[in-house]
């Protein structure tokens, strides 16, 4: 099993390839993204950083949240 970290522009470019990938998948990292600014803490925060993630890599390859 490989592990990716990149910013999330890095996920944007990669996401083309392994949205056709049923294997590959994104763990979402609170404790990482909360450090990166990402205040998931209220209702906003938490709909803004979905969306975000959405636009970039896509719910449906989001395989984990820790």
């Amino acid at each position: 099993m490989k592990l990716i970290s990149h910013p999330t522009f890095t996920l944007t470019r990669l996401s083309n390839w392994w949205r056709k990938k049923e294997r590959v998948r994104v763990c979402l990292d609170t404790c990482h993204a909360l450090v990166a600014g990402y205040d998931f803490r209220t209702e906003e925060g938490y709909k803004a950083m979905m969306a975000e993630l959405e636009e970039t890599v896509g719910i449906e390859s989001t395989g984990k949240c820790h």
